[in-house]
């Protein structure tokens, strides 16, 4: 799937512009406002949080999103909550996710201690 984000630039951002961002109903804004937090926002607890939110948003696009800044926040942070594990499930048989969530699992199981095995079992 070719991301929206690929389209545009990442930059750093405040906390407020992003919550600004995540108000906003423009697609555009919220995949950019997700991988920037991912990349450069100091608040890693609130960062993961927001990318879990936005796995589950009903665009696929946003979805994708969510998948690259989880993939970011584990290259970068070397650690990752265990909540995304029933999610990816979920998206590996969705064929719109399926290729970016097997490349973020391969980022994690290489980037933290979650084995790749625990995607799949």
């Amino acid at each position: 799937m070719n991301t929206e984000a690929e389209n545009y630039e990442v930059r750093s951002i405040s906390k407020n512009e992003a919550e600004q961002n995540f108000k906003s109903e423009n697609i555009r804004f919220i995949i950019v406002t997700l991988l920037s937090i991912a990349l450069y926002e100091a608040d890693r607890e609130w960062t993961e949080k927001k990318c879990l939110e936005y796995l589950t948003h009903p665009n696929k696009k946003i979805q994708d999103a969510a998948v690259m800044s989880i993939a970011h926040i584990a290259r970068l942070d070397r650690r990752l909550c265990k909540d995304v594990i029933p999610i990816f499930k979920k998206y590996l048989k969705d064929p719109q996710l399926s290729g970016r969530v097997q490349d973020a699992i391969d980022d994690i199981s290489t980037f933290t201690d979650i084995d790749e095995s625990t995607f799949f079992s």
